[in-house]
């Protein structure tokens, strides 16, 4: 299943890491918007510089810290799933994968330390609240090859892809705390309620 976040009901999920994380690291979910305008839906928190892939200025795809870089050919639709995979190798290079392609690449300089992996809006802050679908939010701390994000997008689970690992939650919507495949739960606020989602590849 999926979570429904919305913003109008400041809905959000948080867990904490197992240690802090700097570079690199990657982050991925499946998210299919409900409204458009600035929405954070993945985030390292650092309490100061923050790791977040976003939809901002023309409804186009982003990926970044202070510093961002814009999936330019990529423009956020209602009801429109999209499988993110964003991958930060160093404070310079950043990868944003939308649907298994390469859509934004490079970055200026920055530098991000982090425990706290929030889906739903921007970390600690209160502002810029997702509207959509989220599922299968992961955190790694490694740096996600050409395949896996091909790999992501075509339904492969990240339990398939275990190698470091230290976050996966499917958002299966039946209990909160939402169940974390790999350690802490994820904390939920604001009651976000099941939804459908597109099929996933299961281990079997």
């Amino acid at each position: 299943m999926a979570r429904t976040f919305l913003a109008a009901s400041s809905r959000f999920g948080s867990l904490t890491l197992p240690a802090s994380y700097t570079y690199p690291f990657s982050m991925a979910c499946r998210f299919s918007p409900a409204a458009l305008g600035t929405q954070i839906f993945l985030c390292l928190n650092t309490g100061g510089t923050l790791a977040e892939v976003f939809i901002y200025t023309s409804n186009l795809y982003h990926i970044g810290t202070t510093n961002y870089v814009t999936a330019s050919s990529i423009t956020a639709v209602i009801g429109t799933q999209v499988n993110i995979v964003a991958v930060f190798t160093s404070a310079t290079v950043r990868d944003l994968y939308i649907d298994g392609v390469l859509r934004a690449s490079g970055g200026t300089s920055d530098n991000v330390t982090g425990q706290t992996f929030t889906v739903g809006k921007q970390g600690s802050g209160t502002a810029y609240y997702s509207s959509g679908d989220i599922q299968d939010a992961a955190f790694w701390s490694r740096a996600l090859t050409v395949g896996e994000a091909l790999a992501y997008h075509r339904g492969c689970v990240p339990s398939l892809m275990p190698y470091l690992l230290r976050a996966y939650i499917p958002m299966v919507g039946n209990s909160s705390p939402e169940p974390n495949l790999c350690g802490a739960a994820m904390t939920l606020s604001g009651s976000p309620p099941k939804a459908l989602h597109k099929p996933t590849i299961l281990p079997t």
